[in-house]
């Protein structure tokens, strides 16, 4: 056995392992809530864009998805229930019905943000502007969340029919 082997045998357990992993992801959460504070005080204070700041955090949710898909951790669950699977119409009716309450509830507050942001909330230019960003906001979200959803459902049934597969053999 070499001198690397060794020392990796040694100090690389999954005790430790548990550890490193846990202090990635408090150092995940407070860089997130820093961007999110960064966003808030560009908006507020210096009453501009913080697009640097929204990519960053797109870039971090990409990247906690696509690591979840690529380890197959598939979590169907919220608020203690979980979600319906099955590929019968009825399943997809329950998920798109949970798609469309997630957009609705983003584009609401996607909108309400907007509209704060912009100002004068007694203008009738900022309600048609708000009312404009929750439609394209509801429909993008609703896309997105639809594709994804439908995709990780899909992914998800493969992966559990694999594992059917595997028991019988």
């Amino acid at each position: 056995m070499k001198f690397r082997e060794k020392v990796e045998e040694k100090v690389y357990d999954e005790r430790t392992q548990k550890i490193s992993q846990n202090g990635l992801a408090i150092c995940g959460v407070i860089s997130i809530f820093y961007v999110i504070g960064r966003i808030i005080y560009m908006g507020f204070v210096k009453d501009r864009l913080a697009l640097p700041e929204i990519i960053l955090l797109l870039v971090f949710c990409a990247v906690l998805s696509f690591n979840d898909l690529k380890n197959n951790n598939f979590d169907f669950s919220e608020y203690d229930k979980k979600y319906d699977t099955s590929p019968t119409k009825e399943g997809k009716r329950n998920r798109f019905k949970r798609y469309a309450l997630h957009s609705l509830v983003f584009a609401f507050a996607f909108a309400t943000m907007d509209i704060i942001f912009l100002g004068d909330i007694f203008s009738k230019k900022i309600w048609l502007e708000g009312i404009i960003t929750f439609v394209s906001m509801y429909a993008t979200s609703f896309i997105i969340d639809s594709l994804v959803g439908e995709h990780k459902v899909k992914k998800y049934n493969k992966f559990m029919d694999s594992l059917e597969d595997d028991e019988q053999d």
